[in-house]
C-alpha cells in the first residue's frame, strides 16, 4: 500500500473505529494480524517492508488453532481496550491507536514492521511533511529517501504530466483532495493499490479507498492463508517419511549390534573347537560358556562347524563397519527432522506467505555447485546459503551463482569469505534468524572467527561490483542495506551444512 494511499484509507479508517473496543486479536498467517472490532468489522494488516497493506473486512479469515506468543502477549494487554483516538503517520505508513491515557498505551500500526505497544510516540509522529517542488522531484530520483511521501508511483506519475498538471497534481495529494475512484491495477496475482487509473485499460474503480484496500487485501490474504495450509501439508509429509527412514535406522541398528555380538559366539566356538568336530554340518550345538552354564548355538547346517565360526566373525566385521555409518545417517536424519519440525513450528505459530515459502532441504549439494570450491549451508528458514573457500570461489560466486536479487555477506573492516543467500525474487522477505544465521556462517570464515562477537555486513549483490584488475575476490560495495553484530556460534556451521 502506497503512502498517499495509506493516507486516504487511514482517514476513512478513524472515525469508524474511535470509540470501538477491541475484542480479540488472531494471526491466520505469518506476517498478517486480524483485529476483532465488534461492529466495525475485522481490521486486517499485513506487514511488510515493502508490500504492507491494511483494510476492514465484515468477514474473519480462517485461523490456526494455535495462536503465537506474541498474539497471546498482546490479546492480554489490549483486550477489550476502548479505541480513545486514531493518530496516523501517513509518509511511513503508521497509525497509532490510543487505548489509555493512565499511563498511555498505543497500539501501534505499522505495514512496514507489523503491531507493537509502545508507551509514547517519537515527537514527530504524524507531522505532516514538507513537500519539495516538481523540479526538485524530477531531478532527483531516490527523492523518497527524503520525502517518502513522493513514492515511486508519485515520481514516475508527475515525470508523464506537464509542469502546469504536475503542479495541480502535487498541490491536490498534499492538501488531501480526495480522488474521484480509488484503483487496482493489474492481474490479481501481481495487482497494486493506486489513486489513479495509470494506463491500465483492466483497472478496477471503487469509491472509497477502504473498499479498493478490501477487494485488493482479502484476495492476497486467502491466498496467504491457503498456500500456508499447502506449506503444512509439505511439511507433514515430510515429518512422517523422516520418521519411517529413522525406524529403518534403527532396525539396522538392531541388527547390525546382533551381527556384533555374534563376536563372542564365534570366539565361544573358537573355544571348543577342540573337542567339536570342525568339519561336521550341525543344526546346533551345545556349549559350555566358561561360567558353567550351557549355550545353545544355532547354525547354517549347510557350513561346517569351522566355516559357521568364520561366519561369526565376519559378520561381526561387517557389523563393526557399518554400525558408523548407520550412525552418521541417523544424525543427518535428526537434523533434518530437527529442521522441518522447526519449520513446522513456524507453521504452527506464525505462518509464512504463500510467495514466501521455500522448499525444505534438497539432499545433498547441487550438481551445478560441485564443481566449484564452495560451501553449502541451508537456514532455519530454508533459504540457501554458498560460502566460498578460496578467492577464486569469492570472484565465482558473484559472476556465477548469484543474481541481483540475492543477498551477499561479508565481514566487515577485514578479510574473510563471500557468502550469498539465495532468494527467488527481488521482494521476497528474508527472517532475521535467516540473517544472521548467514553473518555467522560469513563471520567464522574470517579474520574475526574467533571473536565473541562479529560485525558483518550485508548488500545486495546488484550494489556489489567486482574491481578490474584487482585481485580475485576484491569488490566494492556501492550500498550497504545493513550492518549486523551477531553472537558467534561455532556449532551453527556444522548444523547448517549440506552435505553430498
Amino acid at each position: 500500500m502506497e503512502a498517499n494511499f495509506f493516507r486516504y484509507a487511514a482517514r476513512e479508517l478513524a472515525p469508524r473505529i474511535t470509540g470501538m473496543r477491541i475484542e480479540k486479536i488472531f494471526d491466520p498467517a505469518r506476517g498478517i494480524l486480524t483485529i476483532d472490532l465488534g461492529s466495525p468489522g475485522y481490521l486486517i494488516l499485513h506487514a511488510s517492508p515493502s508490500r504492507g497493506f491494511f483494510f476492514l473486512s465484515s468477514t474473519k479469515p480462517d485461523n490456526k488453532q494455535q495462536p503465537s506468543g506474541q498474539v497471546m502477549w498482546l490479546r492480554k494487554r489490549t483486550r477489550s481496550r476502548r479505541i480513545r483516538q486514531v493518530l496516523v503517520d501517513w509518509p511511513s505508513r503508521r497509525m497509532a491507536w490510543l487505548l489509555g491515557s493512565r499511563p498511555s498505551m498505543y497500539l501501534l500500526l505499522d505495514l512496514r514492521k507489523g503491531v507493537s505497544l509502545v508507551s509514547e510516540l517519537d515527537p514527530h509522529f504524524g507531522q505532516e511533511p514538507d513537500w519539495p517542488d516538481v523540479e526538485a522531484i524530477g531531478s532527483h530520483e531516490r527523492i523518497w529517501e527524503t520525502y517518502p511521501q513522493i513514492t515511486p508511483p508519485v515520481r514516475h506519475r508527475l515525470q508523464h504530466m506537464g509542469n502546469k498538471d504536475a503542479r495541480e497534481f502535487l498541490e491536490r495529494l498534499r492538501k488531501a483532495v480526495p480522488p474521484s475512484s480509488y484503483w487496482i491495477l493489474g492481474d490479481p496475482k501481481t495487482a497494486r493499490l493506486s489513486l489513479w487509473p495509470d494506463g491500465f485499460p483492466k483497472g478496477r474503480a471503487f469509491k472509497t479507498a477502504l473498499a479498493a484496500a478490501e477487494s485488493y487485501g482479502t484476495y492476497v490474504v486467502a491466498g496467504m492463508i491457503n498456500g500456508d495450509r499447502e506449506q503444512k501439508r509439505i511439511v507433514t509429509k515430510r515429518l512422517r517419511h523422516l520418521k519411517k527412514a529413522l525406524g529403518r535406522i534403527q532396525r539396522d541398528r538392531a541388527r547390525l549390534e546382533a551381527m556384533v555380538a555374534g563376536k563372542e559366539l564365534g570366539r565361544l566356538l573358537q573355544a571348543h573347537l577342540y573337542h567339536v568336530d570342525g568339519s561336521a554340518r550341525l543344526d546346533t550345538v551345545c556349549l559350555d560358556d566358561g561360567n558353567g552354564k550351557t549355550v545353545r548355538l544355532d547354525l547354517d547346517p549347510s557350513l561346517t562347524v569351522r566355516e559357521n565360526m568364520t561366519r561369526f566373525f565376519t559378520r561381526a566385521r561387517k557389523g563393526e563397519r557399518g554400525l558408523p555409518l548407520v550412525e552418521a545417517r541417523k544424525q543427518v536424519l535428526v537434523r533434518e527432522m530437527e529442521q522441518v519440525q522447526r519449520t513446522a513450528s513456524m507453521t504452527g505459530e506464525s505462518a509464512r506467505p504463500a510467495a514466501q515459502r521455500v522448499a525444505g532441504p534438497a539432499p545433498g549439494i547441487p550438481k551445478k555447485y560441485r564443481s566449484l570450491a564452495v560451501n553449502l549451508y541451508r537456514t532455519s528458514d530454508g533459504f540457501l546459503l554458498i560460502r566460498g573457500r578460496n578467492q577464486k570461489a569469492n570472484h565465482h560466486l558473484l559472476s556465477q551463482l548469484a543474481g541481483s536479487q540475492d543477498l551477499w555477506f561479508h565481514a566487515q573492516d577485514g578479510p574473510g569469505a563471500h557468502v550469498i543467500l539465495k532468494r527467488d525474487f527481488s521482494t521476497q522477505e528474508v527472517p532475521r534468524t535467516s540473517l544472521e544465521q548467514a553473518a555467522i556462517i560469513a563471520a567464522l570464515s574470517s579474520w574475526q572467527k574467533n571473536a565473541a562477537k562479529a560485525q558483518v555486513m550485508c548488500a545486495l549483490v546488484k550494489n556489489v561490483r567486482k574491481i578490474k584488475g584487482a585481485a580475485l575476490g576484491q569488490v566494492l560495495v556501492d550500498q550497504v542495506e545493513e550492518s549486523l553484530m551477531v553472537d558467534m556460534d561455532a556449532s551453527l556451521e556444522e548444523r547448517l551444512r549440506i552435505r553430498p
